[in-house]
């Protein structure tokens, strides 16, 4: 056609320019095929390519393609045994799904237990806070000795000790004198007075200590109810959704795991190497 078109339009037009003729040339327009033809040494590149292979080690059993070979998206290029038994995923598969219900087992027992423990602490809330009333009725209409009023209960106790002890050390010379000795008897009277000052001294720390015990318990059982009353303690559930959430993904992947396992390609195209054979 270029040949043609070269000899029929260009060099008769050239010519008639060569010779001042001015005259158009025609020629009936025709269809056909155009051929473009690249004259050079060179290599030939893919406009996108991409070498693949299995992610996992094995022996190779099956290969269905060879060098040259037109593949589609999604075409089984070849088939490999994996290292890993039907029998070995079986077990992984259960032991997988033991771990996912024995976790899901613990966030329940959570619950549970927060509502035991939210029951337990409003029972304990309970008798604490009568056993404080109690206490510190007993306390504040407990009759505090002149001697010892306005100390705190153990100094109290310190003081009516060493006031007994005293007593005692004054009165054991005269443990074995008659007793209608007027010093013996004046002795014997101090001790019985010391001896009753250290016991109210003694029951006063008793109604102190009973209170402060009261008050504690009561403390501690209302934090047992705050950390109980919207369910299970924040860490220990988020603890426990980890473990589920990790006995999950194990579980995902032991069901990915296959005895054999195929190699697909991605996209259209042209098999241009292959590296493996049947058997490797």
């Amino acid at each position: 056609g270029g040949v043609y078109y070269y000899l029929t339009v260009v060099r008769t037009a050239q010519a008639a320019s060569a010779s001042g003729d001015t005259k158009l040339q025609t020629s009936t327009a025709r269809t056909g095929e155009l051929t473009i033809l690249a004259s050079a040494s060179g290599s030939l590149i893919p406009s996108s390519q991409i070498s693949i292979g299995f992610a996992e080690s094995g022996t190779l059993i099956e290969l269905n393609v060879q060098i040259g070979s037109q593949v589609k998206a999604g075409d089984v290029l070849a088939r490999l045994q994996t290292n890993t038994t039907e029998e070995e995923i079986t077990a992984s598969i259960a032991d997988a799904e033991l771990a996912v219900l024995k976790a899901q087992s613990a966030i329940d027992d959570l619950y549970e237990s927060a509502a035991s423990a939210r029951t337990a602490a409003i029972s304990n809330i309970t008798t604490y806070a009568s056993a404080v009333r109690d206490a510190q009725y007993d306390l504040d209409y407990f009759t505090v000795p002149a001697e010892i009023k306005g100390m705190g209960p153990m100094e109290a106790l310190d003081y009516a000790k060493a006031k007994l002890d005293a007593a005692r050390a004054a009165f054991e010379p005269y443990k074995y004198y008659s007793a209608e000795n007027d010093t013996r008897e004046a002795l014997v009277e101090a001790l019985a007075l010391a001896q009753s000052l250290y016991d109210t001294a003694v029951t006063q720390l008793q109604y102190v200590y009973v209170l402060e015990a009261a008050q504690n318990n009561l403390d501690k059982a209302r934090k047992d109810y705050e950390r109980y009353k919207d369910g299970p303690d924040a860490n220990e559930l988020a603890m426990a959704q980890a473990e589920l959430n990790n006995a999950n993904s194990d579980l995902s992947l032991a069901k990915e795991t296959r005895a054999v396992i195929e190699l697909t390609t991605p996209f259209d195209g042209t098999i241009m190497t292959v590296d493996a054979s049947v058997g490797e």
